[in-house]
């Protein structure tokens, strides 16, 4: 299990890192004069959509009733593993529409590649974690 000081400490760390890469885009902002257009922004912000989906399953939720038969628990631990995985592939979805906006700003050829790179290298990470993890038999 996750120690709590652990925990504490890597989000000080993040927060860190996230305070001085924003101190940085400022600095750069301010000594080469660049500005930012918000209306490019707006495709960014998916917070909107993220939300209804949360909102949606937390209804879905709110209106499942208890299971009494062998048969209700067997069909409700189908339902749970299908809907974990239509929230994974649509939360995918949304991170792959904001990498494709992206790629589509930038306008760099070859992005994709790297965008697909990126992509592999952090599945491979986490399924390398998942089985050192499974090896060490350490709690994740």
């Amino acid at each position: 299990m996750i120690k709590l000081t652990n925990l504490l400490i890597g989000v000080i760390f993040i927060c860190a890192f996230a305070g001085i890469f924003g101190i940085y885009m400022a600095n750069m902002s301010e000594n080469y004069g660049t500005d930012f257009n918000e209306s490019d922004m707006s495709k960014y912000n998916k917070l909107a959509e993220i939300n209804n989906m949360t909102n949606d399953i937390k209804e879905a939720e709110s209106n499942i009733e208890t299971s009494s038969s062998v048969t209700d628990l067997l069909g409700d631990m189908f339902n749970k593993g299908y809907q974990a995985i239509t929230i994974t592939r649509t939360s995918m979805s949304i991170m792959g529409d904001m990498a494709n906006d992206g790629i589509e700003d930038l306008g760099v050829e070859g992005a994709n590649l790297w965008k697909t790179a990126i992509t592999t290298a952090i599945i491979v990470l986490i399924v390398i974690g998942v089985i050192i993890a499974i090896i060490v038999k350490v709690d994740l």
